[in-house]
């Protein structure tokens, strides 16, 4: 794996090396070299922010107070088929009190997730993203997608891409956001009691 590097100087902070995008995810996507050297342009320059928006906020302007950075020098390690970048934060409360403490003794415990649109094609081993075609963020969670940590791709994650509606199963809800599921019940069991009522 790559040299890890947090680097703090003249107000600088950067994060080198930091793992962007993995090869393989446990929602059956995969993202081959050739997908990841296309989309390694989509990334350069791509805000960071703490935490994916909420599913029903993926539409809206993204939080200034969650703003922590922007990815930088975005490569593809081809040997490892995994995209890294160094990850430019801001010298806020929010980066100093969180993201540092963690990066600097504990990254094992967060990643990057990609919030991004794409193009899918099914495979017999399951869905392959053929083209990357636009990337809104590269956000730092607690449940990474294909990095299981801030600085090393892993071939197991959740889901790193915004849930495609059309394909959302209440399964799938309950499993990724049990509070949306649990929600959605409350409400369609209101709904039934008052049409059972009248």
């Amino acid at each position: 794996l790559s040299e890890v590097k947090v680097e703090k100087n003249n107000g600088n902070i950067i994060l080198r090396n930091v793992c962007v995008l993995g090869s393989t995810s446990t929602n059956g996507r995969d993202y081959p070299l050739d997908t990841q050297k296309k989309a390694a342009p989509l990334f350069e320059g791509t805000k960071a922010y703490l935490n994916h928006p909420r599913l029903n906020e993926m539409n809206e302007p993204r939080q200034v107070e969650d703003l922590i950075g922007e990815h930088k020098n975005v490569r593809v390690l081809e040997s490892e088929i995994r995209t890294i970048s160094d990850m430019h934060l801001v010298d806020t409360p929010l980066v100093r009190d969180y993201v540092l403490p963690i990066a600097e003794s504990k990254p094992h415990l967060f990643g990057n997730s990609i919030v991004a649109r794409g193009r899918m094609v099914k495979s017999d081993k399951g869905m392959v993203v053929e083209e990357i075609l636009a990337v809104r963020s590269v956000d730092l969670v607690a449940e990474p997608a294909t990095t299981n940590n801030l600085f090393a791709e892993s071939k197991q994650f959740s889901a790193e891409e915004e849930m495609e509606l059309k394909s959302l199963t209440l399964d799938q809800l309950k499993k990724d956001r049990p509070d949306i599921f649990e929600a959605v019940s409350a409400a369609l069991t209101v709904e039934l009691e008052t049409k059972a009522a009248r």
